[in-house]
C-alpha cells in the first residue's frame, strides 16, 4: 500500500533540521519499502503492508527517537489522497492566485478547526473542508492582505498543528502517490476529477465553501435546504 507522509514545521529558517536523505534511509531501515521524498519541507512517500494506524505509530517513534525535537505528522495512503484531491471544487483548477492545503496532524481536533474557519469573514478567497485537509483559495495577490488567511491564520490556537502545502506541492505529491500506485495498479486510471460547489456553480462557481456534506447545496441558500457553512462574496 502507498503512503504519503507530510511533516510539519522542519527545515525553516535553519531550525529544526532534518536532512531528508537521512529520514528516507531511517524508514527504509524500518521496512518500509520504495521510499522517496519530494523537496525539503517534509513530503515523504513510501510503501507498506501495514493499516495506516500502525503505520503512522512506526514512523512517530522513528522521529521521536532520532530528533531532538516534536515533529507533527500528517499521513494518509496513497488511496485517501487521490480521493481527497479527486473531491476538490473547481475553484481550485481555476483562476487562483494563491492555493493552499491545511493538513490535519494527528490528534487534532478537525471539527474545532472548521468552526474556526466558519466563524471568520472571508475576503476574495474560498475554502474548501475535505476529510484529511483544509483547501484555501486565494484569487486576487493584490487583495490577499486583506483575506482572512493572512489575518487570521496564523492566530488560531490549531495552527501549528496543521501542517501546510503550497497548491503546486499538493500536484507534485500526487504525481509522486500515482507513480507508486501504478506500480501495483498499472491497469488504473488516477485521472483527476473535480467536482462543483453547487448546481448553480457554472453561474458562480466561487460561490460558497464545498464539503462533502454540502456538495449538493446551491449558493444562494435556498428555502428547505441546508446552507453552506461557509460563503464568499460572488465575484
Amino acid at each position: 500500500m502507498e503512503y504519503v507522509a507530510l511533516l510539519r514545521g522542519i527545515n525553516v529558517g535553519g531550525k529544526n533540521k532534518v536532512v531528508m536523505s537521512e529520514l528516507r534511509e531511517l524508514i527504509a531501515r524500518a521496512g518500509f519499502g520504495h521510499v522517496r521524498s519530494y523537496i525539503n519541507s517534509g513530503n515523504l512517500l513510501f510503501e507498506a503492508d501495514t493499516p495506516v494506524e500502525d503505520v503512522a505509530q512506526m514512523v512517530e517513534d522513528i522521529l521521536e527517537r532520532n530528533y531532538d525535537f516534536p515533529i507533527r505528522l500528517a499521513i494518509l495512503t496513497g488511496e485517501d489522497y487521490l480521493a481527497e484531491l479527486a473531491d476538490l471544487p473547481d475553484w481550485w483548477h481555476g483562476d487562483v492566485a494563491r492555493r493552499d492545503a491545511l493538513f490535519y496532524t494527528r490528534g487534532l481536533d478537525r471539527d474545532h478547526v472548521r468552526e474556526r474557519i466558519e466563524a471568520m469573514e472571508l475576503g476574495d478567497e474560498a475554502v474548501h473542508f475535505g476529510e484529511h485537509a483544509v483547501f484555501w483559495g486565494k484569487f486576487d495577490d493584490k487583495e490577499f492582505l486583506k483575506t482572512a488567511y493572512h489575518k487570521r491564520l496564523l492566530r488560531e490556537d490549531f495552527y501549528r498543528q496543521v501542517t501546510i502545502r503550497s497548491g503546486s506541492t499538493v500536484e507534485e505529491d500526487r504525481s509522486h502517490a500515482v507513480a507508486g500506485l501504478r506500480l501495483t495498479a498499472p491497469n488504473r486510471d488516477f485521472g483527476p476529477r473535480a467536482r462543483p460547489c453547487g448546481p448553480d456553480a457554472a453561474q458562480n462557481p466561487y460561490a460558497c465553501v464545498s464539503s462533502r456534506e454540502n456538495e449538493e447545496t446551491p449558493w444562494p441558500h435556498t428555502a428547505g435546504a441546508p446552507a453552506p457553512s461557509v460563503r464568499r462574496a460572488p465575484r
